[in-house]
């Protein structure tokens, strides 16, 4: 190997195959000489995901929209009391991991101090084709910053395009502590002009390096990305929005006659007796309603606890007292359990359910940090197993909840009718103007979405336990966000 200082172009080393160039990567960290990999589809410049924007014919324009996402998160993390940090100056580099694990472009380039994280990353990937080379790029990070600074400053680079060897712990993003995950800030272009670090060469076979996927890209998540969900689900929306409209106007360019409609927000005042405010029980609430503690992935992962629990397909009675006996056996052996992401285990005339076991783990791992008491843990989870039983009957009278955030992201939840109703505020008749509304939840939540208007908190947080949840998990995909809180809800009508 080489690593001279001043060398160009990378120092190829070539294996036969991507668990070849692993264990060669493994000997160099057992060895000492390199720390830190980093694993491609192809043998690429070692360069960040903004770098290789500003590459493009369309540099600024993409440049822009990074900067627009950037700027949305920022507006909407000032609003998260849990996330505000993220803006402080000195912790500008957790802030980038967050957006740099969730796919917005930096200038920050991903590595591992685990080869075989490398390794996945150089054979999971589209480009990954049978035939077609790829690399594990290896290096000391000390002595790489080291020598590119050294450069940029007698290149008379501007400072702060100056490299930097970036570790930084995000107590909360499980997916970076998955991949054990560290940066090199690079916004130079062209390092391999300036260093030959080592890339280890292999040929793609069309088999993945043996390495599950959920260890790099866990199925649980933490309290920080449920919360992240909801950014991106506002995101998605928003870009839906944006290429509806350009859609419109291509048609109208056409000679397409178009039109569309836009709800109004009703003044839910003009619906309430004068002076009428939100029930009394929104405001003494729980701090925890409104985030859950921050926890590393190890912790809430490692030996976590296993429940294994069977359902009869044709007879799924008495869910709720028999997912409780669970629990409380649960709590009984492994007390701290609703600190760990407990393995749920649902099996279904004998056959595990993959599908329910993951909504199960979902139901916990939203609950657990929340105020929910072991009641209405089991509720939550017994609904969700039985909404996931095929050929089960919904209910007669139901009534599609739509939940959403103020910046537009949604989450819709089929939930009866009488179970809403149940859930108003005692003196709910008294304060509206047509009582009558409150006969019927898709007139009343069309013209009171505020919830605090129309719901006692106590009570609405045992319609999510025993409804809004279940129905929410079972409904959506993985990436798609889930509301655990009432708290956090702050629009609640009718889809």
């Amino acid at each position: 190997m080489s690593n001279i200082p001043g060398a160009e172009v990378p120092v190829d080393h070539v294996v036969d195959s991507v668990n070849d160039a692993v264990r060669l990567a493994e000997q160099w960290r057992a060895d000492g000489s390199h720390v830190w990999f980093r694993g491609q589809a192809r043998p690429w410049p070692l360069i960040g995901s903004l770098g290789r924007l500003m590459e493009t014919a369309d540099a600024d324009a993409e440049v822009e929209a990074v900067e627009a996402r950037i700027g949305s998160f920022v507006r909407w993390a000032e609003k998260i009391p849990s996330l505000k940090y993220l803006l402080d100056e000195e912790h500008t580099d957790a802030f980038f991991a967050v957006l740099q694990h969730y796919g917005v472009p930096t200038h920050y380039v991903d590595f591992s101090t685990d080869p075989n994280v490398a390794g996945f990353f150089a054979a999971h990937n589209p480009s990954a084709t049978p035939g077609q080379q790829g690399c594990i790029i290896a290096i000391d990070p000390g002595s790489f910053v080291e020598l590119l600074r050294t450069i940029a400053q007698v290149k008379g680079v501007a400072r702060e395009a100056w490299p930097e060897q970036v570790t930084v712990v995000v107590d909360d993003l499980w997916r970076m502590q998955a991949q054990s995950g560290h940066f090199i800030y690079l916004p130079l272009q062209s390092v391999e002009n300036w260093y030959g670090y080592d890339r280890i060469i292999f040929t793609h076979d069309g088999r993945p390096h043996p390495i599950p996927v959920e260890q790099i890209y866990p199925t649980r998540k933490s309290s920080l990305e449920i919360k992240l969900d909801e950014f991106f689900s506002e995101e998605l929306t928003r870009n839906n929005q944006f290429y509806l409209n350009e859609m419109f106007d291509q048609w109208q360019r056409q000679g397409i006659r178009v039109s569309h409609a836009t709800a109004e927000v009703p003044d839910e005042m003009a619906y309430l007796q004068p002076g009428s405010g939100p029930h009394e029980s929104w405001s003494r609430l729980d701090p925890r309603w409104h985030s859950s503690p921050p926890q590393t992935y190890s912790a809430a992962t490692g030996d976590a606890p296993r429940v294994d629990f069977e359902v009869a397909g044709d007879q799924p009675t008495d869910l709720t007292s028999r997912v409780r006996q669970a629990i409380d056996s649960l709590l009984a052996a492994h007390p701290r359990s609703r600190e760990r992401a407990v393995h749920w285990v649902i099996a279904c005339d004998g056959e595990i359910q993959q599908q329910w076991s993951e909504r199960a783990e979902r139901v916990w791992d939203g609950m657990r940090g929340l105020p929910y008491d072991t009641g209405q843990l089991a509720a939550a989870l017994a609904a969700t197993i039985e909404l996931s039983i095929p050929g089960r009957r919904d209910e007669a009278d139901c009534t599609v909840l739509e939940l959403a955030s103020r910046g537009g992201a949604t989450a819709r939840a089929q939930v009866s009718t009488a179970r809403i109703r149940s859930a108003y505020r005692d003196d709910l008749r008294r304060l509206l103007r047509e009582p009558a509304l409150a006969d019927t939840p898709r007139l009343l939540l069309q013209v009171l979405r505020n919830p605090a208007f129309a719901f006692d908190f106590d009570k609405l947080v045992e319609l999510f336990a025993t409804s809004i949840i279940p129905a929410q998990v079972v409904r959506y995909r993985h990436d798609i966000a889930v509301f655990y809180s009432p708290a956090t809800v702050p629009i609640l009508g009718i889809a």
